[in-house]
């Protein structure tokens, strides 16, 4: 491998409401009355001289930086971590636009993953960028990349593991990740109740494969299928249609866009007490506002989700669900946009 250059990438630095600042003026709504309660964030540059780096130039909330000398990409990708930043990631064309029109060589942030990649396979599967994980808030993940037998799917965070039934195949070649085959295999997670707390804002983020229609993830309030709160939270339904959604009291709550099949996606849904947020592929399809009732508050019950298997509470569809996993991660907390970026691009799907 050679050297050559390296672009850095830091975040600028964020102000957010809720700070006391002093202010010499007002907002004003179009009519010319003044307008309240209006969210303001601030920002000021990261500091415009680095030891090693040359030029800055700043692009959608953060700074990046050319370094003067070359460094095999391991280090390169060391450096920048070390001055708490990373290797420049792209999240878009427009991005990609920027950098390539800014600095047409350099190393950037993307890389083969060989060992913990789901969607690993030669030549060119597997391939993800060099983010940091998003781990505040995080309580529970269900990385298929831990795993390797028996029926047990471990939490990597907080060891609330999983319980496989009726064998969900494995594979650690072309990619590590189960297959739910549709018809009778199923996962159901350990009680997160303690860990979500009283609250009902939550994330959801699953990396599947789907293969057909059916139950992706649903919410439960007992760690098995016979009593108590359960409804679909994550379904594909006909003509290939992802639902997500969440239970209102009366009814699941939902959004929808078109999926495709026999690809890799990362699915989120986010609810932060009053809107629901869904994303495919870092993508938002929609958003709404309603109280969602949580299980483990209103079912009289615990937490736990279930994946793959049927549910009578359902989007539409309500069967097993036929997909490959390769991760199902739970935070109690509404990740923003910025955060699910950086996720989806931990995990760059090829």
């Amino acid at each position: 491998m050679k050297k050559i250059f390296y672009i850095l990438s830091l975040l600028l630095f964020n102000f957010s409401n809720g700070q006391n600042f002093t202010y010499s003026g007002y907002l004003y709504n179009a009519n010319g009355s003044g307008a309240s309660n209006v969210d303001v964030k601030l920002y000021r540059r990261t500091v415009p001289n680095i030891t090693g780096f040359s030029t800055r130039t700043n692009y959608n909330g953060h700074s990046y930086y050319r370094s003067n000398g070359s460094k095999y990409w391991l280090d390169a990708k060391a450096d920048c971590e070390n001055m708490g930043g990373h290797l420049a990631t792209i999240s878009d064309a427009s991005e990609n636009t920027f950098l390539y029109n800014t600095w047409p060589s350099g190393w950037i942030g993307y890389y083969q993953d060989k060992v913990a990649g789901y969607t690993y396979s030669e030549p060119s599967g597997g391939f993800r960028w060099t983010e940091t994980q998003v781990t505040t808030n995080l309580i529970s993940d269900y990385d298929v990349s831990s795993y390797s037998s028996g029926t047990t799917l471990t939490d990597i965070k907080n060891s609330i593991n999983a319980t496989l039934y009726n064998s969900p195949a494995y594979s650690s070649t072309g990619g590590k990740y189960l297959t739910f085959n549709g018809s009778n295999t199923y996962s159901i997670t350990g009680d997160l109740s303690a860990k979500m707390g009283s609250t009902n804002v939550i994330t959801l983020i699953a990396w599947i494969y789907p293969t057909g229609n059916g139950v992706i993830a649903s919410e439960l309030t007992t760690g098995n299928t016979s009593s108590g709160w359960h409804e679909s939270v994550i379904e594909i339904t006909g003509s290939n249609t992802l639902r997500v959604g969440f239970w209102n009291g009366g009814g699941i709550t939902q959004l929808s866009t078109a999926i495709t099949l026999n690809a890799w996606h990362c699915v989120c849904i986010t609810y932060d007490g009053t809107t629901m947020k869904g994303y495919l592929n870092n993508v938002n399809f929609g958003s709404t506002n309603f109280f969602r009732q949580a299980a483990h508050i209103y079912g009289g019950g615990g937490e736990y989700f279930a994946l793959g298997l049927s549910d009578a509470t359902n989007m539409g569809h309500g069967g097993y669900g036929a997909f490959r996993l390769g991760d199902f991660q739970v935070f109690n907390r509404a990740l923003t946009a910025d955060e699910l970026d950086r996720t989806y691009n931990l995990y760059g799907l090829s």
